[in-house]
């Protein structure tokens, strides 16, 4: 997706802000269980409906790595191979 407008309107945010805040709005308010772990197995952000599901709240998965989180044996066997596939 290519953002090219930089023009701010009357509430003061740039078209490419505006996609943002609706991007996040539609992300929290999915009822699927969304997360964003970077190379590292860092959970960088998650969804409500993922708090929800683990009973948690978000300092205590993001900035966490997902061993952590999850637990080594479940890393390793699902999310490490999902992630593998996604950065090669």
């Amino acid at each position: 997706m290519v953002l090219q407008k930089t023009k701010r309107g009357k509430d003061g945010l740039t078209e490419a802000d505006l996609r943002l805040v609706l991007y996040e709005q539609a992300l929290q308010n999915s009822p699927d269980l969304v997360s964003i772990v970077d190379k590292d197995g860092v959970f960088r952000t998650v969804n409500s409906a993922y708090l929800k599901r683990y009973q948690k709240e978000e300092k205590e998965i993001v900035g966490h790595p997902a061993t952590e989180v999850l637990g080594e044996e479940i890393f390793e066997n699902v999310i490490k191979p999902r992630l593998d596939r996604c950065f090669a």
